[in-house]
């Protein structure tokens, strides 16, 4: 049984949004998640407190990650970066270049005789 595992979708505006403070979600409530400081009356009851999230994972469409996500993205310490197209990878990483270093770069080629290659990149905060 796994207990400390919490899900909740949002979309990547939502979860900006969310976790800026701006405005509650009730789909991160229902799932008994909680971001940012508990109120002072403290958290709800069995809820998972996240007061500062340390590493993101993003896994971006093909377009890869907006500017929104990008800003996002430079305020934590790792992100763990999953691409399907190398050129918007590149895109990204040279963006993320000021704030963040890739200390793991890996190459999955998931989908044998055609030209498609996952690349996946950990960055840390410089």
């Amino acid at each position: 049984n796994i207990h400390n595992v919490r899900v909740a979708r949002l979309s990547a505006e939502d979860f900006v949004e969310a976790y800026a403070g701006v405005r509650p979600y009730k789909r991160l409530k229902d799932a008994g998640i909680q971001l940012g400081t508990p109120p002072p009356d403290g958290p709800v009851e069995g809820a998972a407190v996240f007061d500062r999230l340390r590493t993101l994972f993003v896994d971006p469409p093909r377009a890869g990650l907006d500017a929104t996500c990008r800003d996002l993205a430079r305020t934590f310490d790792r992100v763990v970066y999953v691409s399907c197209s190398p050129e918007t990878l590149a895109r990204d990483l040279a963006d993320l270049a000021a704030t963040h270093r890739p200390v793991r770069v890996a190459a999955f080629d998931q989908f044998p005789y055609t030209p498609h290659l996952e690349a996946g990149v950990v960055l840390e905060r410089r």
